[in-house]
């Protein structure tokens, strides 16, 4: 009866190792979108518009991309947050000629990267998990427009 309490013991931690290490991220979709969001409330007083918001479980090294139409001389600004298990997130705008034309490569859980183009078209944001605590991370992300 001992030997099987104890083997049942052994089996259980086992299991339990083998999804805490190998679970993509337990943080959430959710505490990443937060993350956003209380990035853009804190520059929607700017006259700021969020307009597209997406979120991706990246595992590090992997990017996602969105195409996007902008107009020229408008200010406008990204965004991208992480959640709990995400440590380094960058963000990158390319032009149709695919030449970065701004980009924050900063090592944080927060991307913003703001862009005024001199000629309307579309442009390509690029987001990049750089870094996690584990395997992956949810990844948010927001485009915001003046007013």
């Amino acid at each position: 009866m001992k030997k099987m309490f104890i083997s049942g013991v052994v089996i259980s931690i086992m299991l339990g190792c083998f999804f805490f290490f190998s679970s993509p991220a337990f943080a959430t979709e959710d505490q990443a979108k937060a993350k956003a969001v209380a990035a853009f409330l804190a520059v929607r007083s700017q006259g700021y518009n969020a307009v597209d918001g997406s979120a991706r479980l990246l595992e590090p090294g992997q990017m996602f991309a969105k195409e996007m139409y902008l107009m020229a001389g408008k200010k406008y600004l990204f965004l991208a947050a992480g959640c709990n298990d995400a440590i380094d997130i960058d963000i990158a705008i390319f032009n149709s000629s695919g030449n970065m034309v701004a980009a924050d490569t900063d090592s944080d859980d927060l991307a913003v990267a703001s862009f005024v183009p001199a000629r309307s078209g579309n442009y390509k944001i690029v987001t990049i998990l750089d870094k996690a605590i584990r395997g992956g991370a949810h990844v948010f992300f927001l485009a915001c427009v003046p007013q």
